[in-house]
């Protein structure tokens, strides 16, 4: 419930202030053009879904349930990602909204980064450093002199290359994929903690 509140929140605010430029401070590379806030609103759903999923605290539950926990919330999590772009087909159909495209790219690229960060740190914390990586970093450094967007920052391009869409694509891929194969969140930062703690 939550989560598709959040993404009728999102896509609310999406359809009414998308196309309000984020003022962005920059004293390092020059921005042409700012980024717009409809490039920024769909990482609220990726924080949104990565709130709802099982933590360490449940992991116990998980090992002796029935079910299999990780295959349903990667199917959740594709679920979110078909129905926020099946939503956001409707309003550009419905209603002629021009930012549908932007809104469901970024969803699905910032679901499938939200979802590697929870595998290399934690859940509350990759949601801190996806937002950092993918709104504050783009709208600092992604963009060249002259304006044009650097290949890397599909998260502030309006025209979006192939090779961005594999980035988005690949993100979105690998991070389901370690949500479906039962990848406890922070299992790098603790794999790579394990070698100190031998050593104490």
């Amino acid at each position: 419930m939550a989560v598709a509140l959040t993404i009728g929140g999102v896509l609310g605010a999406g359809l009414l202030l998308g196309e309000l430029t984020l003022p962005v401070p920059n004293q390092f590379v020059h921005i042409e053009t700012p980024p717009q806030l409809i490039f920024v609103l769909p990482i609220g759903i990726a924080l949104a879904v990565a709130a709802v999923l099982p933590t360490d605290d449940h992991a116990g539950v998980e090992r002796v349930a029935v079910r299999n926990v990780p295959l349903q919330d990667a199917a959740f999590t594709v679920g979110v990602a078909v129905a926020t772009t099946v939503l956001a087909t409707g309003l550009n159909v419905l209603l002629d909204w021009p930012l549908w495209e932007w809104f469901a790219r970024n969803t699905v690229g910032y679901l499938g980064v939200v979802l590697i960060g929870r595998t290399i740190l934690s859940g509350r914390v990759a949601g801190v450093a996806a937002a950092v990586a993918v709104v504050v970093v783009p709208s600092l450094f992604g963009t060249r002199w002259d304006g044009s967007v650097r290949p890397w920052a599909w998260p502030i391009a309006w025209d979006a290359t192939p090779g961005m869409y594999a980035q988005i694509a690949i993100a979105f891929v690998v991070g389901v994929g370690l949500l479906a194969l039962g990848v406890r969140e922070g299992a790098l930062l603790r794999a790579l903690r394990r070698p100190w703690r031998r050593r104490v």
